[in-house]
């Protein structure tokens, strides 16, 4: 039985009928005559295709752009392209100076023996398919690598938690400072992310600094309770004290064991040591300007200040949202990069709702209660169905009628937003499901979308989504495109904000392991709720409603 396929592309005149001869007894010979219809048999059958056997003399399809293509969506790198030109053309120097270039494999003037086109082609087969299989062999040692590493990192993870929490119990609060410190760090980051890609923050580097964020103020475990404690303003010789906390914990950190390239450790000591200096030079320890400050400790920086204007300390009560952006901004709290000012404005909206207070005051005089910086379960009753009503966005409560009108029953968990897949491991725990990891992606020339559905678990890398659905270059889309397309805010997107585009805009990526699953974790259009639906209900019944046809993606545990 033939299992294996050579796509045959372009018209090749008697020479297409000479290759078909030379190899149909042992493959599937496929014909393509478009860039469309190639894209197509590669998506269905690039298992099965061993080569693709291109005419660059086809005067309806340019070979070379087909070779770039190919090139650019990555499938030169898995498949073997053979070039088929005539000996006699006058093409033949500038597909050799050019074709390999472009990601060709080889070139083969015809007409040509036998014999030797057949070997040719057969060692180029056999050459790539032998270097797919010590890919995946490096790709499994890779994963155990790295499943080492998440190891290690989770240790790193709980010794950082723990230090940090010690800290903040000692300094009379509750411990939480840690997760909002966390989450507001989140916000800026993906924000800065997704405007200035030049900065070439990837998820990995994310989630490091989110990580060590909560390291900023572990020297303060060696500053004197007279000091740390003191209800009033410090005097200078006090407040000089204060400001060794960045030293001392940089003295803390490298009295531990860990390689000295270590990602996480390096990244909590920038933090640890530079997270007060000021972009014009007025900050401490060292008086760094400008961009001599390290990026996670500028964005840990802004993100401390707001939290701590916005929150109730010993010396202060809290300030509002407003008085705590306006103080920012009017530079009351030093001096920050322009650039990651711009950001937080943009994303000040979402701050103030994840965040802050209230702004507007209570009737006595007082501020109102805090709505939650961090993800907070307060009633852990698990409810059947949807709610009343009250206090509910119109979109959140249009995925309940949806819900109710198709017939699927859920289970729904309130709690307080969620601003982190880290914030949903209670909802897991008491709901007893996993809440899905949702990525809003698009093309480099933003065609394209997709919504992208994986366990909250896996590691993002654009490459090896990229190769599986034939699009180049994937990024993450702004918020601006996800309001517009889907109807949601970031933190909010999930499978069931699909209901919000009638017009099949974004493309539907799945990992494989989300639809194995039996149940599914999701949003209701809003993060302050989560829900358990049966994973056959959401792809037998709510998306055919609204005729979204999933594509199952292979993403590695990375």
């Amino acid at each position: 039985m033939r299992t294996r396929g050579i796509l045959l592309v372009g018209n090749m005149g008697a020479e297409r009928d000479n290759l078909r001869k030379w190899f149909e007894c042992s493959y599937q010979m496929l014909e393509a005559q478009s860039q469309e219809q190639i894209l197509q048999d590669l998506e269905t059958g690039h298992n099965r295709i061993a080569a693709i056997l291109l005419g660059m003399e086809d005067p309806q399809l340019n070979g070379f752009e087909v070779l770039e293509l190919l090139s650019e969506l990555h499938w030169t790198d898995r498949i073997p392209v053979v070039t088929i030109v005539s000996r006699h053309s006058k093409k033949v120097d500038e597909v050799i100076l050019r074709g390999y270039g472009l990601g060709m494999a080889d070139v083969i003037c015809m007409p040509c023996p036998a014999e030797v086109a057949q070997r040719r082609i057969q060692n180029m087969m056999e050459l790539y398919a032998h270097r797919l299989y010590l890919d995946k062999i490096a790709t499994y040692q890779t994963r155990e690598l790295r499943q080492q590493e998440c190891k290690l990192r989770r240790t790193y993870t709980f010794i950082i938690d723990a230090l940090s929490t010690a800290v903040e119990f000692r300094n009379g609060e509750s411990g939480q400072h840690i997760r909002r410190i966390r989450g507001i760090t989140e916000v800026l980051l993906r924000h800065l992310a997704v405007t200035h890609r030049e900065l070439g923050l990837g998820e990995e580097q994310v989630e490091t600094i989110i990580y060590a964020a909560a390291m900023h103020d572990i020297g303060k475990i060696a500053i004197p309770d007279s000091v740390l404690l003191k209800p009033g303003k410090l005097t200078e010789y006090e407040y000089a004290i204060m400001k060794r906390h960045t030293l001392y914990g940089c003295e803390l950190l490298q009295s531990f064991v860990y390689e000295q390239d270590d990602a996480l450790a390096t990244c909590c000591y920038e933090i640890c040591r530079s997270h007060h200096e000021r972009w014009d030079g007025c900050g401490y320890p060292d008086g760094l300007v400008g961009n001599q400050i390290p990026l996670a400790a500028q964005v840990v920086s802004l993100a401390d200040v707001y939290d701590a204007l916005v929150s109730r300390r010993i010396y202060k009560p809290p300030y509002s949202h407003s008085q705590a952006v306006q103080m920012i901004q009017d530079g009351e709290c030093g001096a920050f990069n322009p650039m990651l000012l711009k950001c937080f404005m943009e994303v000040e909206k979402q701050l103030c709702e994840q965040f802050a207070f209230h702004a507007a005051e209570c009737s006595d005089g007082s501020l109102p209660a805090y709505r939650g910086a961090y993800m907070e379960i307060q009633d852990k009753h698990i409810y059947q169905g949807g709610p009343s009503g009250e206090n509910r966005s119109p979109e959140e409560m249009a995925t309940y009628n949806l819900l109710d009108q198709l017939g699927i029953s859920y289970e729904r968990l309130d709690h307080s937003p969620a601003a982190t897949i880290a914030d949903c491991e209670e909802v897991k725990d008491l709901l007893g499901v996993e809440i899905c990891k949702n990525l809003f992606l698009c093309n480099r020339q933003k065609t394209h979308f997709y919504l992208l559905v994986m366990p909250g678990n896996k590691a993002f890398h654009t490459k090896e989504l990229s190769s599986q659905i034939g699009s180049a270059r994937l990024s993450f889309a702004g918020p601006e495109a996800l309001e517009e397309m889907l109807g949601v805010t970031p933190g909010s997107v999930s499978i069931l904000a699909l209901m919000n585009d009638p017009e099949h805009q974004v493309q539907l990526l799945v990992d494989r392991d989300v639809a194995e699953e039996p149940l599914f974790g999701c949003h209701p259009c809003r993060n302050t709720s989560s829900l358990k639906i049966r994973t056959k209900d959401i792809f037998e019944v709510f998306l055919p409603y609204t005729g979204h046809s999933p594509t199952l993606v292979t993403l590695s545990n990375e």
